[in-house]
């Protein structure tokens, strides 16, 4: 396994870099000196109070060995409260310990066997060995699920909330209508992006899957929304509204790591009403005015019309309310940093990227071995492997409204923290942003503009679009968008056009006969150059599928 041959517990040494778990810091080494410290000074105590205890005479031997049971209990306490020292965050615990409370709290999705069969001619009871990707997928969306649902509800496994019991049916490997994000309806769904059950994902293909299932779930949630509820699973299991903003959530996914403004704030923000700011006021006639004149206009019109009257668009008088946004956003940005190994200018802005309060991960890892990168530590990934194979759901667990039961709650968090050098990662992955309000998509601009002081950046933000002109035509025209087709024919034309036209009698033999030898050559220049570029193309093709995923196109046989 990948994970045993690269893969390491994180540094908690004297000299280990704080660790960095989706934008929160934890030091440990700090924690592990502060520890030691402690553990020094109990043992000191200790020492000294038993040489106290020693040189001491006593009549009676149960006196003097209540005595040391005392002594032993202050000792105890003693170093009960240096332990207490570690933490800055309020906590008892010490860092360490936070650190794995917090990656525990992650959900972890994994191979597993036994499952119902999907539809055939697959009929797969396992995704083991190909499903990798579609797993860190699940993380990642979970993740995603529970910053938007709310934490400290969805969040909370041990014991496990009602919420976080009825976000993890969502995954349950069943084909069940409540399993909104299955192995069997992300591969029903995969589809239609031309994989099938068994194949091997990519990072482009996944994005798009995620974004077909979660619209999906919020049509039958909006459908649902006004039917009464006839059961538990009906009334739990069918909302993508956040509790505390009232929102939806909408999947973005980005074009070579170029996310346009003004297409986010299209999927999110609420179109206010023309009138709320509009160009005319209404006002009623029989409304009470100063001045003759408007006591005259009042009598001669009939009680109770309205007129309209224009109206001033001051923004003193009028001020313009700003949009609100009625979708939070799910942002997944699938780049390629290399050809056959990422590019080292990327590891800097790829590591600080995870520090990012927004950052929801990073699905990547090693050629056909997906990974799920949820933090970072110096130069190494903090991750969790979806290699490992566990019993799926049978049918009767599936049908309890009670499932899942907290012994399979515990199978989907990991308690084995591990790291991979960055740049051993494979070049082609994806990383996810949440975002729920205009303030922090501006955040996350801000910061997202700084990383050129790391690195080369690999995810950039503008305001809308480009627009190419009548290049834009020409590819919507031609199926393999290089233009080829559409220059053939304009250049055809044009010699058409100039051996037709009417000529002097002499010359008019030898300017067709130009005419037609140009139109040829250009013909067969073109049919050349479209040759070589698909020659290009295949080989292309084929280089960056040796030693990596090839973008999507990896089979596992």
């Amino acid at each position: 396994m990948l994970g045993a041959q690269l893969g390491r517990a994180p540094a908690t040494g004297e000299d280990a870099d704080p660790v960095f778990l989706f934008g929160r810091s934890f030091d440990l080494a700090a924690a592990a000196a502060a520890a030691a410290a402690a553990a020094a000074a109990a043992a000191a105590a200790a020492a000294a109070e038993t040489e106290t205890a020693q040189t001491h005479v006593h009549d009676s031997q149960i006196g003097a060995g209540g005595e040391t049971e005392e002594d032993e209990l202050e000792v105890g306490n003693h170093a009960k409260n240096e332990e207490g020292t570690l933490s800055t965050s309020g906590h008892n615990g010490d860092e360490w310990a936070q650190f794995l409370a917090a990656f525990r709290a992650v959900v972890w999705m994994t191979y597993r066997r036994g499952f119902l069969p999907m539809k055939p001619p697959s009929s797969f009871t396992s995704d083991s060995g190909w499903g990798c990707m579609l797993r860190s997928a699940q993380m990642m969306l979970a993740e995603t699920l529970v910053r938007h649902l709310g934490r400290e509800e969805y969040g909370r496994h041990c014991p496990a909330s009602n919420a976080h019991r009825n976000l993890l049916r969502w995954f349950v490997d069943a084909p069940k209508y409540f399993a909104f994000y299955s192995i069997h309806r992300m591969t029903e769904c995969g589809r239609q992006f031309g994989k099938k059950p068994g194949e091997w994902y990519g990072p482009n293909t996944v994005a798009l899957v995620l974004r077909e299932l979660v619209s999906s779930h919020s049509l039958r949630a909006s459908a649902k929304s006004n039917a009464p509820a006839t059961s538990i699973l009906d009334r739990d299991f069918q909302s993508l509204r956040s509790i505390s903003s009232r929102q939806d959530i909408s999947v973005y996914i980005s074009d070579d790591g170029a996310i346009y403004l003004e297409e986010l704030r299209g999927l999110c923000e609420k179109k206010l009403d023309d009138s709320s700011s509009g160009q005319t006021a209404t006002v009623d006639a029989d409304a009470t005015s100063d001045g003759e004149e408007d006591s005259q206009k009042q009598s001669a019109s009939p009680i109770g019309q309205k007129k309209s009257v224009p109206s001033l668009d001051d923004p003193m008088l009028h001020p313009r309310r700003a949009p609100q946004w009625t979708s939070a956003l799910f942002l997944i940005v699938p780049v390629r940093l290399g050809l056959h190994t990422i590019n080292h200018d990327y590891i800097a802005p790829l590591i600080e990227t995870l520090k990012l309060p927004q950052c929801v991960g990073m699905i990547g890892g090693r050629p056909a071995h997906s990974l799920y990168f949820i933090g970072s530590q110096g130069q190494d990934l903090l991750y969790l492997d979806p290699h490992t194979v566990q019993v799926a759901a049978n049918e009767q667990e599936c049908d309890n409204e009670f499932f899942p039961y907290q012994d399979t709650v515990n199978t989907y968090h990991c308690a084995s923290p591990r790291v991979i050098p960055a740049r051993a990662i494979d070049p082609s992955l994806a990383v996810g942003f949440y975002v729920n309000s205009p303030e922090e998509l501006a955040d996350l601009v801000a910061r997202v503009g700084q990383f050129h002081t790391f690195g080369l950046p690999f995810v950039s933000f503008a305001e809308s679009r480009p627009s190419y002109g009548d290049l834009d035509d020409d590819d919507d025209d031609d199926d393999d968008n290089d233009g080829s087709a559409g220059m053939f024919a304009t250049a055809s034309a044009k010699c058409r056009a100039e051996a037709t036209r009417p000529k002097p009698p002499r010359q008019a033999s030898r300017l067709n006969a130009n005419a037609a030898a140009r139109a040829n050559a250009q013909a067969d220049a073109i049919t050349t150059n479209e040759d070589d570029a698909e020659d290009d193309d295949d080989a292309g093709m084929e280089t960056a599928s040796e030693g990596s995923d090839g973008g999507d196109e990896f089979v596992l046989l």
